[in-house]
Parts: C-alpha cells; structure tokens; sequence
C-alpha cells in the first residue's frame, strides 16, 4: 500500500519555533497487482488457437473469393489473423 494523502489535526506553533501537529492521520490507498492473469492476457491478445474446422472454412472460403476483411469478420478474427494463418498455410502445404 502506498500513501494517498495525510491529514493534519490541529497545529500549534510554540514560542522556541517549533510545531507540533495533532492528529496526524495518513490515509493509505490500495494497489493494484501490475501483472495480470493468464485468462485476462488471452482476452486481452487473443491469440485463440486454430481449429482444423477454422482452417477448412478459411481455405473454403479463399477458394470462393472472399476478401480478407469478410474472412476474419466470419471466423471473428482480425485481418491480419488471417493473413499470417494463409501464409502457414501455403508454408506448411510446400513441405
């Protein structure tokens, strides 16, 4: 916990020069963690794993000329997405 803010009482200042607070309250404020889980970052970044039925719809689909953009809309994944996964794809299909 870190300190959001302090809070003074009543202040008296003496004849030596000195002060001298009361009431002295410091209020503490609660931090978050700074890591996040793992469910959290895959929901953040995706990264969902490609079923064998994904990429069956994907080359259908390239087959019947459909655009990159009505792809990924209809597999809801990005654009880019679905360029990298063709790009395996021919990759993977040359081996």
């Amino acid at each position: 916990m870190e300190i959001k803010e302090i809070r003074f009482g009543k202040i008296e200042y003496k004849k030596d020069g000195t002060v001298v607070c009361t009431d002295v309250v410091a209020v503490y404020q609660r931090t978050q963690k700074k890591t996040t889980s793992r469910k959290r970052r895959k929901a953040i970044f995706g990264h969902r794993r490609w079923t064998s039925n994904e990429d069956g719809k994907l080359l259908d689909m390239v087959d019947k000329g459909y655009g990159i953009k009505d792809i990924a809309k209809h597999l809801s994944r990005t654009p880019k997405a679905i360029q990298l996964r063709l790009s395996r794809l021919r990759r993977l299909a040359k081996k």
